[in-house]
């Protein structure tokens, strides 16, 4: 009896795996999909993993008071201090900080300091960095110029495009910087940006935010050269 029940169990495993390896067969091309999507989920969640033991590990090495010592340091026209900090703290220049995420280096773009903006690119500022609101560098340059009306210093954007900045990169509201150049009616920055490739056919519509505004002659700038850009790829 126990030599019947062995047979039958060992008769009736042996089909499933029969069964199984025809299934396999049937369906390889589904097993080969799943397991290459678990393979690439894996190296997925690995990345990430890696990436915040690195984010973990870096900020043990960040003194705070070297890295605020240097924020406080970096204005519109402070470049020996600030240079010289940075210069003796070059890994801080991508170290972000406070409420709004902050870097040396994207704080240095809103203030508009081509010098430091200059000297910190070519120590491996991030120019993919945003503070917490979505602002690029390029887009709290474009801030700065647009805040000082009189000022007909545009190096810094120069600056930051030639070193390969998005100048259509929105901040977490979906505003561009020429939505920004748009609402304020700045011309000069106006025709600069379309000149250099930005979008005008992003959504709110630029040319709206200028006539709601009141800047019509802003909006009518875009508007033509949005017109004549369409003729031209027609």
């Amino acid at each position: 009896m126990i030599l019947d029940f062995i047979m039958r169990s060992y008769q009736s495993s042996e089909g499933l795996v029969e069964d199984s390896f025809r299934f396999i067969i049937r369906n390889k091309y589904s097993c080969f999909v799943m397991v290459w999507r678990l393979c690439f989920l894996l190296l997925v969640i690995l990345s990430v993993v890696e990436a915040i033991r690195n984010k973990i590990l870096e900020r043990k090495n960040i003194n705070e008071a070297i890295l605020y010592k240097i924020m406080l340091s970096i204005s519109p026209w402070n470049n020996v201090d600030a240079l010289h900090l940075i210069h003796n703290n070059t890994k801080y220049v991508n170290c972000a900080m406070g409420e709004y995420m902050y870097t040396p280096f994207l704080l240095a773009c809103y203030h508009g300091n081509t010098p430091l903006v200059k000297y910190m690119l070519s120590v491996g500022a991030d120019i993919k960095s945003k503070t917490s609101r979505g602002e690029s560098p390029f887009f709290l340059a474009v801030a700065h110029l647009i805040k000082n009306p009189f000022s007909v210093d545009a190096t810094c954007i120069r600056e930051l495009f030639y070193a390969g900045c998005n100048i259509n990169e929105p901040n977490i509201k979906g505003y561009t910087p020429l939505h920004l150049a748009a609402a304020f009616g700045h011309r000069t920055l106006i025709k600069w940006l379309l000149e250099k490739g930005a979008n005008a056919m992003v959504l709110p519509s630029p040319v709206q935010i200028a006539s709601s505004r009141g800047h019509f002659q802003a909006a009518s700038l875009i508007s033509n050269w949005e017109n004549k850009r369409k003729m031209i790829t027609q």
